[in-house]
């Protein structure tokens, strides 16, 4: 078997000899554009786009090389083992996409100062990732098609609903993995099946049938999901508290620091939490908030938990927005109402302090590299702020990563990329994340925390009123 899988890995290389010949040299395209401390060029953007459709490419017309639907390819009248011939379609990827791919990440990080070896697990993962979501897809839908036009037509629509399916995921915030886990488990099981039916009986009509309703399954499993239960799914992965926290809402925030007016006609209120009980220098992310409104007529308004709403994050609380409809706000503004719900929230603590080198790359443990950049930016010329960048390997790190001062605690912190995956590498093909922030300090100091807990908190309060809450907007 193995020697029938290596005559036929040698003529489709022989046969596809350009179409391997633009993705490697992609590759090696892609690593010089890429390096440079995660400043990254539009060059180097526009080929992490090129170079999953070139695989996909190379894959199908490997793939058709051998069409499975029919009954009249020449292949089935030779002596061709099925299982060699599966075979020998995974040793042009794994050598064609998976390696390539791998080198080139390995040479970014390691041009950048990265070391190799701490990464290695995280390379690995990437391949795995990749291959669930980009190169076993790409052979199933080329399986089930016998030509270029067929395969395009097929696999176009579930490649642009997977693209529309990122669109809720990104709303789960921190804890999006957990869905995006949920939908590639799914993925990998229709993936491996459908390929068995082909390669193995070659039911293409069934193969059809599956795919359809495995991409049917996985969209409702994003877009039906609730928030609040990937939520509750991280808080039983993580530690647990000591003592459990208090959440109040406490009405009566200025409207000063409710931040900017609203446009017109916007219907908006503020949610000003107090959470007491938190671990000693502990600092406290509000993630999302599900609420009631009970009105003294008996008529309620309930808000669904939305996990990439801003909150201003405070050292003992956080402030919420949420859009209320006009209606119920306009009839209850001054009648005492009821609000309960459930705070999700996490918990960081063990905080670690690096003091970043003048204009010098930087290691911080658990992050990757850090840089306080020169003031060569116009605009910061006549300014007290000195910009400063943080380089990450293959995922943002799963901690709450501020710059600030040498003798502040305050400054920018680093939060809207942040995931509490477990796994050491997300789906990515440049290996470097970056994040950039501005501090009014002449020497900048990064700290990190890493996540003690995740909680989830209900509250309750009575007789407040809605006009007390209700942010201001532009006459």
């Amino acid at each position: 078997m193995l020697q029938q899988a290596f005559h036929i890995f040698k003529k489709d290389s022989r046969h596809l000899r350009y179409e391997i010949g633009a993705a490697l040299g992609m590759a090696i395209l892609f690593i010089a554009a890429d390096t440079g401390n995660g400043i990254r060029s539009g060059f180097s953007d526009l080929l992490q786009v090129l170079l999953p459709v070139t695989w996909c490419y190379l894959i199908a017309r490997a793939v058709h090389e051998e069409p499975i639907p029919g009954d009249r390819q020449f292949w089935i009248t030779r002596p061709y083992n099925r299982a060699s011939l599966v075979l020998a379609k995974a040793i042009l990827i794994l050598v064609c996409v998976n390696l390539p791919l791998l080198i080139a990440q390995a040479a970014i990080l390691a041009i950048d100062g990265f070391p190799l070896l701490s990464n290695l697990g995280a390379l690995l993962w990437e391949q795995i990732l990749v291959t669930t979501v980009v190169t076993l897809p790409a052979l199933a839908f080329a399986a089930m098609t016998t030509n270029m036009i067929q395969f395009v037509a097929v696999a176009g629509l579930p490649a642009a609903l997977g693209f529309a399916a990122l669109t809720p995921l990104r709303g789960l915030g921190a804890v999006q993995w957990i869905a995006f886990s949920a939908v590639a488990a799914v993925t990998l099981a229709v993936e491996i099946s459908t390929l068995w039916l082909q390669y193995r009986l070659r039911t293409t009509l069934r193969s059809f049938g599956l795919a359809a309703a495995g991409i049917l399954f996985g969209l409702g499993l994003v877009m039906l999901g609730p928030g609040s239960a990937a939520f509750a799914i991280q808080s039983r992965l993580s530690g647990s508290l000591r003592s459990p926290l208090q959440v109040e809402l406490q009405p009566g925030i200025s409207p000063v620091s409710r931040g900017s007016l609203l446009p017109k006609g916007a219907t908006v209120i503020s949610l000003p939490f107090r959470v007491a009980g938190l671990p000693e220098r502990a600092t406290l992310r509000c993630e999302g908030v599900e609420l009631t409104i009970h009105a003294p007529s008996g008529e309620t308004w309930s808000g669904q938990t939305s996990f990439d709403a801003p909150f201003q994050q405070n050292a003992d609380g956080c402030v919420g927005r949420r859009s209320i409809h006009p209606i119920f706000l306009e009839k209850n503004r001054d009648q005492p109402v009821r609000i309960h719900g459930t705070l999700s929230l996490t918990v960081f603590g063990n905080p670690r302090s690096t003091n970043l080198l003048p204009e010098t790359p930087t290691p911080v443990p658990g992050v990757g590299q850090c840089l306080a950049q020169p003031r060569e930016l116009e605009m910061l010329k006549d300014r007290d702020l000195r910009p400063f960048l943080c380089a990450a390997a293959l995922r943002w790190p799963r901690l709450l990563i501020t710059g600030h001062a040498v003798d502040r605690d305050a400054g920018e912190t680093f939060s809207t990329d942040l995931s509490y995956s477990p796994f050491p590498a997300e789906l990515m093909i440049s290996p470097i994340q970056t994040n950039l922030g501005l501090v009014a300090a002449e020497a900048v100091t990064i700290t990190t925390q890493e996540p003690l807990a995740h909680v989830r908190v209900a509250f309750d309060a009575k007789d407040i009123r809605l006009g007390n809450l209700e942010l201001p907007t532009a006459r």
